[in-house]
């Protein structure tokens, strides 16, 4: 099994607060099956440089667990129209997590989607509810 969307990452955003907690929230999705998770803070200008090594000291309590981690974000959609480029999951491919929250789907959203699938992001809704 394959977490996509996890803000398992320690004293970012909304999720974990501490590293403790963070262990604790890997070995109960060892106990579940997961065997890959993708960490995906809310994305802030700055984010990577402040949480990278807070990524690292998760890594290996992770792979005793069998658990791979990867490192992307969440995207809340107001974020696009400052970007030039933006962060895919795992940080390899094509896939970016977004975010509506309370963004109707417009015309104008839609025409900024296809803007950025014509530069080969592919989108997954985050909240799809």
């Amino acid at each position: 099994m394959i977490d996509i969307h996890s803000h398992l990452l320690y004293g970012v955003d909304d999720g974990s607060q501490s590293f403790e907690s963070s262990v604790e929230m890997l070995k109960a999705a060892a106990r579940d099956g997961v065997k890959s998770i993708v960490l995906t803070p809310h994305f802030s200008p700055g984010l990577f440089e402040t949480t990278h090594g807070r990524f690292e000291r998760l890594v290996p309590e992770a792979e005793n667990l069998d658990i791979k981690l990867f490192l992307g974000c969440e995207y809340d959609f107001s974020h696009l129209n400052i970007q030039d480029s933006l962060v895919t999951l795992g940080g390899n491919g094509t896939y970016v997590l977004m975010d509506f929250c309370l963004s109707p789907i417009t015309p104008m959203v839609k025409n900024i989607l296809l803007e950025w699938q014509t530069r080969d992001y592919r989108i997954i809704i985050a909240h799809p509810e």
